[in-house]
């Protein structure tokens, strides 16, 4: 059986390589990117079951990214991380993503 597929999405290299490290433990196949734009064309390639998503990077937020992908792959687990406590952030992520 193929074990279940996450990509992490992080602009700050050293958290994104933490996390990875973190979920390599567990039965998972990681996947990185290190940007929204980089993370959809991991999706296009891979199909991952789970995107984990920073909300601030450049040129793209995790909202934004969350919402791309749930319009191109609904059936795709859609999770955002943010160091924030920002309600409106939250919201735009629940609303968009």
């Amino acid at each position: 059986m193929d074990r279940p597929k996450v990509l992490l999405v992080d602009d700050e290299p050293a958290l994104l390589r933490g996390l990875a490290n973190a979920l390599r433990r567990e039965p998972f196949c990681v996947l990185t990117a290190p940007s929204g734009a980089a993370a959809l064309e991991v999706m296009a390639a891979q199909a991952p079951q789970v995107v984990v998503s920073d909300q601030d990077m450049p040129g793209m937020t995790g909202a934004e990214l969350l919402g791309a992908i749930a319009r191109r792959h609904p059936e795709t687990m859609r999770m955002m991380l943010t160091g924030r406590g920002d309600l409106s952030v939250a919201m735009r992520a629940i609303n968009e993503g």
